[in-house]
């Protein structure tokens, strides 16, 4: 739209004919000029507001992907929806505000709706409720306002849908191997041991405490599930979560003998991220701003006992 109106205001003036804006009759060749000149820097102004909303476009999007994923949204359609929201709500920041061009020119920014296709490419159209619009007064000249569409499409390398799939897997992965070990633990551990003998309640105690069994330490059962995790293509990472894994003894003397019964009590929480490892983004991590691969995160968590 802006160059058709600096093409007609060209051909005008080759034909010295008088220019009209803003009601004003333009006659003066040096009034023409200072208008022509108004007019490019507004058109500068223009397109470094639309340069400014594009890369706030980007913005936007690596923050909103960066934060949906960390919620552990494993849905394509609920992903969608969300960033959708999310994306328009980090525009808002961005052009809540007029965007001010060399100090004098100042352009009036839209407000964005936000379209998402989200699959292995995401799509975002920024669909805007206005054009760019800039109204300057010339001085002794009137005024002059013009416009610029605003809308913004654009195509990013983010294989959204890849990266929730991965992830889908990697927690059955995870969480199947978790249960399994804890399965087994408690196999291991729920036992009842018998020894002739008995001393004082201390003596009954200390014997069956040095004949507990031994289980894995939580640390050793995180690295037990990292290690059957299939992580190609992707980075994947395990750490440890809430929980505690413990070997609870009854012990007591009965008709002369020592009888220990050991129970297996465990409650287990792991946090689980899977990364997109071909790219790092710009994003706020909650303390600062730094380049961040894009990843899913999740809990998993299984209990055995009470």
């Amino acid at each position: 739209m802006i160059f058709l109106i600096m093409t007609l205001m060209v051909v005008v003036s080759s034909v010295s004919l008088n220019w009209w804006f803003g009601g004003q009759n333009i006659k003066n060749i040096k009034a023409k000029a200072e208008l022509q000149s108004g007019v490019y820097a507004s058109n500068y102004a223009l397109s470094a507001a639309r340069s400014y909303t594009e890369a706030a476009l980007d913005y936007s999007v690596y923050q909103a992907v960066y934060d949906t994923l960390k919620e552990g949204i494993l849905s394509l359609d609920e992903a969608r929806e969300k960033l959708s929201s999310s994306i328009k709500d980090n525009m808002h920041v961005y052009t809540k505000n007029n965007y001010r061009f060399l100090s004098e020119y100042v352009v009036t920014l839209p407000e964005y709706g936000i379209e998402v296709e989200a699959g292995k490419k995401l799509k975002v159209r920024a669909v805007p409720d206005s054009n760019f619009e800039i109204t300057r007064k010339q001085e002794g000249m009137g005024t002059v306002h013009i416009e610029k569409r605003a809308g913004i499409e654009k195509t990013y390398q983010i294989n959204i849908e890849g990266l929730l799939s991965k992830a889908a897997k990697v927690r059955n992965q995870a969480k199947g191997a978790l249960s399994s070990i804890l399965e087994s633990e408690s196999r291991k551990a729920e036992v009842k041991k018998e020894f002739e003998g008995c001393g004082n309640a201390d003596e009954v105690r200390a014997k069956c405490e040095g004949e507990k069994p031994k289980t894995m330490s939580i640390e050793e059962i995180i690295e037990s599930v990292k290690g059957s995790l299939d992580g190609s293509g992707y980075g994947v990472e395990v750490e440890k979560g809430d929980g505690s894994v413990e070997v609870r003894t009854e012990a007591e003397c009965s008709k002369g003998k020592t009888v220990c019964t050991y129970s297996y009590v465990a409650g287990v929480n792991i946090r689980v991220s899977v990364k997109d490892v071909s790219g790092i983004y710009p994003v706020f991590d909650g303390e600062s701003v730094s380049l961040e691969n894009l990843g899913v995160e999740f809990a998993v968590e299984e209990k055995r006992g009470t």
